[in-house]
């Protein structure tokens, strides 16, 4: 399977995550705080993403992962479709009907101006394959709600297609196989915004710290269910 080592260096590194950072909350909102660059997240989730990098950073140092010092994590964010004379009509067509069907639970700006949780990448002038590695989102808290898996997939796809990334990886944590799909199954029934490589496009989920990480790709989900 295309990309089979990539992702088992990923399940690898969630596997070094101590229990107490899959903690989240279970019929609470999770509190937020503001950061410096002024948005709201959950402090629940960024401890995880936190070791994440941590733990992937150390095995590379290691020479665990083939070594990607060269690359940087830097980002232009995607709000330039939206935002800039970059814009393009599919992508606004798209993020509109995002906004149309979630409404105020979508605060689309916000989204776009959000650094994804992990990446290695050179830069985004050049589009070279080698130089665009692997992007990832991670969501952590119980019964994820829809708005959130939307737009974090809506933005994995488009990294995919636009920024030419090797890998992009969608991780569920604390989240059914079965809530993930019914998900997925939702954004496929939507029609939204889909990359032409959905072999490129995974998704992990973990329902709890025991249990074992499922993965499988956006191109084998869409055949299961017939949209391919």
């Amino acid at each position: 399977m295309k990309h089979i080592n990539e992702v088992k260096n990923v399940i690898k590194t969630i596997k070094m995550i101590n229990r107490r950072d899959y903690e989240v909350p279970r019929e609470v909102f999770v509190p937020d705080q503001i950061n410096d660059r002024g948005f709201r997240f959950s402090t629940y989730e960024n401890n995880f993403v936190t070791k994440f990098n941590e733990f992937y950073a150390m095995q590379e140092l290691q020479g665990e992962i083939p070594n990607r010092l060269d690359l940087h994590r830097q980002l232009q964010i995607i709000k330039k479709f939206i935002y800039s004379e970059h814009n393009d009509p599919i992508v606004e067509r798209f993020y509109n009907k995002l906004r149309k069907n979630y409404g105020e639970e979508a605060n689309g700006r916000v989204e776009f101006e959000t650094i994804p949780d992990f990446f290695i990448h050179k830069n985004q002038i050049d589009r070279n394959p080698e130089n665009q590695k692997l992007i990832m989102e991670f969501k952590t808290e119980f019964h994820l709600p829809s708005n959130r898996f939307m737009w974090d997939f809506f933005k994995l796809n488009l990294y995919l297609e636009k920024y030419n990334y090797q890998l992009a990886i969608f991780v569920s944590i604390n989240n059914s196989r079965e809530r993930i799909e019914n998900l997925l199954n939702q954004y496929l029934e939507d029609n939204h915004y889909q990359t032409s490589r959905k072999q490129d496009l995974f998704i992990l989920v973990q329902e709890n710290y025991d249990s074992e990480i499922e993965y499988f790709s956006f191109l084998s989900f869409a055949k299961s269910r017939g949209y391919i």
